[in-house]
């Protein structure tokens, strides 16, 4: 059973308005709102539209037809018929391999998007005959053109001027991103984002956040956050804070940064910690090292005869204090008073006395000994057998 054109425009009308439709005889009002026309997320926009044709085509977003393949001198893009009402409704059809002036109608070839006049008055639609001869909009053949399908309808095929050969076509098709590329590729014409189930990447470029950047859960509870790079590491800058990223990981990541960081909580290094510059600790207690042995001076066999090298505690001035240290100079473990922050270099107040133990007595220059095998004044040797104490003097006699 057919519905009356009356109950038919009924229908539409109430569609248009997002009512349902349950009998012609209900004005909209009375009617119970439900959704909307059921849109595709394939069918929403999501790029802007220049409102001059040439540029939203320059811009990537537009693709003009106008003239097919072997019409040279023929006006306008050649249109299919419908198979089933061949004089009633036509296509666009278009694509790789296919030539719209031979290949006949073509349901995988169909075109759709077409942009209207809303965009601007340069996308209005022309419509031509098989001869390239224009058809405008007060034609007796009654034409109409639907932008989001792509099909012209004519209703009065009796027309004088109808064509039983076909119609030609100019219009601006929408070639951008809709709400399906939009999802999986955030970020304008390139994306910045690629969906992949759950996870996305980027590949294009930084991402940049010009506010604060917040994870939480649906709870609105701070969730971890993994920074994952490739291999070999991702260089990059950080600026701000990374407030509440109490337990995030950063993985296989090399941070380069140019500026200071400040970190209030605690620091854990998994590997080897290489500090180019000065260390200063501030406010701590004791420092406690597991390792047995403290090398420092190091690289100070480059130069010739050592350098000094020790450990200074700072005294009742400011970067001033007492040092004990070995003099590179002397070859001797020694104290000194008055020694700055930053030296580099001691001169020594006194001497560490160092003490040679065996059972037999020194032998002329032998011993005691201590340092590069040179003797110093005031070095000791005991000799355990028999209880002599021997200490060595480099004076003369």
């Amino acid at each position: 059973m057919s519905f009356t054109n009356n109950t038919k425009a009924d229908l539409s009308l109430k569609k248009l308005l997002g009512v349902e439709f349950t009998s012609g005889s209900k004005i909209p009002a009375v009617e119970t709102f439900v959704a909307g026309l059921d849109i595709n997320q394939d069918e929403i926009y999501t790029e802007a539209v220049d409102s001059t044709p040439g540029t939203a085509v320059s811009d990537g977003v537009a693709k003009y037809f106008s003239e097919a393949i072997g019409s040279l001198g023929t006006t306008g893009f050649p249109m299919q018929p419908d198979p089933v009402v061949s004089q009633n409704a036509f296509f666009v059809c278009s694509g790789s391999a296919y030539n719209p002036e031979t290949d006949g109608f073509d349901v995988t070839k169909v075109q759709r998007n077409f942009l209207s006049p809303k965009y601007g008055a340069g996308y209005r639609v022309q419509i031509y005959n098989s001869a390239g001869s224009p058809i405008n909009e007060t034609s007796t053949i009654n034409w109409i053109f639907d932008y989001k399908t792509g099909i012209l309808t004519v209703e009065n095929t009796s027309a004088p001027d109808h064509d039983t050969s076909g119609y030609r076509i100019r219009a601006y098709q929408y070639i951008g991103k809709t709400l399906t590329t939009s999802i999986t590729e955030l970020g304008g014409n390139s994306g910045i984002f690629t969906a992949t189930g759950s996870t996305f990447s980027t590949s294009v470029g930084p991402l940049e956040v010009s506010a604060s950047l917040t994870v939480v859960d649906k709870n609105a509870t701070p969730v971890n956050v993994d920074f994952i790079g490739a291999t070999g590491g991702v260089s990059g800058s950080f600026s701000g804070s990374f407030e509440g990223l109490h337990s995030g990981i950063f993985s296989g990541i090399n941070i380069t940064a140019s500026g200071d960081a400040n970190i209030g909580g605690n620091v854990e290094v998994g590997g080897n910690l290489t500090v180019l510059g000065d260390v200063n600790m501030q406010s701590s207690t004791n420092v406690v090292i597991d390792d047995q042995f403290v090398f420092i001076g190091s690289g100070s066999s480059n130069t010739a005869g050592g350098v000094d090298g020790g450990i200074i505690v700072e005294g009742t001035t400011v970067d001033e204090g007492f040092a004990f240290f070995y003099d590179a100079g002397a070859k001797r473990w020694a104290l000194s008073s008055g020694s700055a922050a930053n030296t580099s270099a001691e001169t020594p107040d006194a001497f560490l006395v160092t003490t040679t133990i065996s059972s037999a007595d020194p032998v002329d220059t032998a011993a005691p000994i201590y340092g590069l095998n040179e003797n110093k004044s005031g070095q000791l040797h005991v000799n355990e057998s028999n209880g002599n104490i021997w200490i060595y003097t480099e004076a003369a006699g």
